[in-house]
């Protein structure tokens, strides 16, 4: 036969105790949880300039999609949200320093893929 305890019958001093592990073990829980959704550290990006390749680069592209820009039709219209992803993504690129990645994003910009058909 099995013996209940009440919870008056707990001695004061082991029922603290039990409750700082208990309040303990939820904080480290709780950290560990936590730690799961902290980002995971990225390289800073520069916050000079873009080096002078990168630069030229930009230049044409951005001259390509204010082009676009200026063009209402409909077909040019569905390329420029593309195209201005591909300008923002090949910035952080080269402001990461990775313009092998970055020169990818701006030749797709320059080689007359968003241009309009006639």
């Amino acid at each position: 036969m099995q013996k209940h305890l009440s919870p008056s019958a707990i001695a004061p001093g082991h029922a603290a105790s039990a409750l700082r592990w208990s309040l303990a073990l939820l904080v480290a829980a709780g950290a560990v949880c936590g730690a799961h959704y902290i980002p995971a550290a990225k390289p800073e990006p520069a916050t000079i300039g873009l080096d002078p390749p990168c630069e030229a680069w930009d230049v044409a592209a951005s001259a390509m999609v204010a082009s676009l820009i200026a063009d209402r039709s409909a077909a040019v219209d569905a390329k420029l949200a593309d195209a201005v992803f591909r300008l923002r993504r090949a910035r952080k690129y080269c402001s990461y320093g990775w313009r092998a990645l970055a020169k990818q994003d701006y030749d797709a910009l320059l080689d007359g893929r968003y241009r309009r058909n006639p």
